[in-house]
């Protein structure tokens, strides 16, 4: 009987839901569930398939029978990167069931910059009224978004900024043209269109490329009125220039949805500065992502339990081993 370990930091509610589905499509496979890498060691031995967001070294190590590991989310970094990952192991990816809500993730943030929300929400814990906050609020309309990485969220995001009346600009090297943008940039000229930007929202996946992509000299170039917003990976951004851009006003502030180290950890500087919006990874997550993810895991699972891997859903061809 083909093992299945499903490894979900989720609430056990969504735990229960995405079993509840796997185990009624799949009843002749053996599923177990988890709520984190920790969780595994009674398991991961005896596995044959892991589906997970990310995982330590030490996790796929210890899976020496896994022969594919399904992502549920779309980056593949904490995998890829592990030098534990054989290269018999298939690697497959979820795709653009993210696009929707991190549009919206990153839309909410700019209305909640533009509107100067975090002062407001300040002011409110400390029952202070103070108009003259509302007098700094901006209409999006008159802005530029750029987004750095211009794959499904990025689209997403071009559409409803259109419908605002905002100028959409993209920073990538692979898609010089693409319906929504106005233009695109290489990745090179990263420092150019940052400039840009009243909006620059980092949607390119962490690659040894894009490593501290957003450092000092993106922050130097851009307006002090802009706002950075990442809802990719922390580690696109320098986070020490970030919080140095921060202090000396060289940007008015930032909404963060991913950082370096997760859980961000509580005496992280970011916590406390007045113009930074912390979310907890939060961007892609929604009450129907169970549902979005089950047409791709059903299918994959059929096709890895039928021997037609070929036919998997978003297969992860390159780069495979990047520590290799």
């Amino acid at each position: 009987m083909t093992s299945i370990l499903v490894i979900m930091p989720m609430p056990a509610h969504v735990r229960e839901d995405l079993l509840g589905r796997l185990q009624a499509a799949f009843p002749a496979v053996a599923f177990q569930m988890v709520d984190g890498p920790n969780a595994t060691a009674p398991f991961i031995a005896n596995t044959d398939v892991l589906i997970a967001y990310h995982l330590p070294d030490e996790v796929i190590a210890a899976g020496r029978n896994v022969r594919w590991i399904q992502s549920i989310g779309t980056g593949v970094d904490g995998f890829v990167t592990r030098p534990s990952l054989r290269p018999d192991v298939l690697l497959t990816r979820m795709h653009g069931i993210q696009a929707e809500p991190g549009a919206e993730a990153a839309l909410g943030a700019m209305f909640a910059l533009a509107r100067q929300l975090p002062a407001m929400l300040r002011n409110q814990a400390r029952r202070f009224w103070d108009r003259d906050t509302r007098a700094s609020a901006r209409l999006l309309g008159t802005q530029t978004v750029t987004t750095v990485g211009v794959g499904a969220i990025a689209e997403a995001l071009a559409r409803k900024c259109a419908c605002l009346g905002m100028t959409v600009e993209g920073v990538s090297d692979s898609r010089p043209t693409v319906p929504g943008f106005s233009s695109i940039r290489p990745r090179t000229a990263i420092v150019e269109a940052a400039a840009r930007a009243d909006f620059l929202v980092v949607l390119s996946p962490l690659t040894p490329a894009t490593h501290h992509l957003i450092d000092a000299a993106v922050f130097h170039a851009m307006k002090s009125t802009a706002y950075l917003i990442n809802i990719a990976r922390g580690g696109i951004v320098d986070e020490a220039a970030l919080i140095t851009a921060l202090h000396e006003g060289h940007i008015a502030g930032a909404a963060l949805d991913v950082f370096d180290k997760e859980p961000l950890s509580p005496d992280n500087e970011l916590w406390s500065l007045p113009n930074v919006i912390i979310t907890p990874h939060a961007a892609g997550m929604h009450t129907a992502y169970v549902a979005d993810l089950m047409p791709t895991l059903e299918h994959n699972i059929r096709c890895f339990l039928s021997g037609d891997q070929g036919k998997m859903h978003h297969i992860v061809r390159v780069p495979r081993r990047l520590s290799s």
